[in-house]
């Protein structure tokens, strides 16, 4: 999956007030943080 949006967009895309409290959801449910995600995605 590919996106050109940061990480930030995405967490307000998806109501997140705060891309750090993203960040952390993100990484509680994968193990790994978006930007881990994206690099292993290429």
């Amino acid at each position: 999956m590919y996106t050109s949006k940061t990480i930030a967009e995405i967490a307000y895309d998806y109501n997140f007030s705060d891309p750090p409290n993203f960040i952390r959801f993100f990484k509680q449910l994968t193990s790994q943080t978006p930007q881990q995600f994206r690099e292993l995605s290429k």
